[in-house]
């Protein structure tokens, strides 16, 4: 690969295999600078973990659900499954992913956040990647997809969107209202421009929100 012409701007960090790729991996690299993640592992059908890489695929859909609810470009995330022999294959992927890259601008241009959002909904998504009942939900959903030996993105998004979507998009405007409250944003209309979230649902969750701030 080091003489193939590639574009130098990514750094490349190594793991056993593609099925060790946790969420939080993800978030981490978009809060440390990255503005888009390349998660690269064997052909699919040819890991010698057996599962490894197709994990891999309920992990990124996973991340990709957040990013979507979080109002971050998909895009911005992609795996590709390439064998140790195609390293022009690789390179073809990096340019390709660069482009996109480059199109959509820095983390948070197109989403216009600055850079205490980019912090904000970062850290939000990484507390949910966190979070003991979700981690719990996605692992049964991932031994639920594996025993039907059925990894095509629709199942996943199917079973993703079943069995924890309600859930997640609970927690995650929670925590948003929260952390906003926290910096002094009370006002309700100013919330709901802010998190653009459905009226009714930030409501319940901000009037809950609000009596225990009074509370404490």
């Amino acid at each position: 690969m080091s003489r193939k012409i590639h574009p130098p701007y990514y750094r490349t960090i190594r793991v056993l295999c593609t099925g060790r790729v946790d969420p939080l991996f993800i978030f981490e690299a978009f809060k440390s600078g990255a503005d888009g993640v390349l998660i690269c592992g064997c052909r699919l059908g040819e890991c010698k973990y057996f599962e490894g890489n197709l994990q891999a695929l309920i992990t990124g859909e996973f991340a990709k659900i957040i990013m979507k609810n979080l109002g971050l470009n998909e895009n911005r995330l992609k795996l590709s499954w390439v064998a140790s022999t195609e390293s022009a294959k690789l390179v073809v992927n990096l340019v390709e992913f660069f482009e996109i890259i480059k199109n959509l601008g820095p983390l948070g241009s197109e989403e216009n956040w600055d850079e205490e959002d980019k912090i904000l909904y970062l850290n939000c998504a990484l507390k949910i990647c966190k979070d003991v009942q979700i981690r719990t939900l996605l692992g049964n959903i991932a031994t639920e997809i594996k025993s039907l030996k059925d990894f095509s993105h629709q199942t996943i998004a199917k079973k993703l969107e079943e069995k924890l979507l309600k859930r997640l998009n609970v927690k995650l405007l929670e925590l948003e209202v929260k952390t906003l409250i926290k910096r002094g944003l009370k006002d309700f209309d100013s919330l709901l421009k802010k998190i653009k979230a459905d009226r009714e649902d930030l409501e319940r969750i901000y009037f809950k929100t609000m009596k225990q701030v009074i509370k404490d």
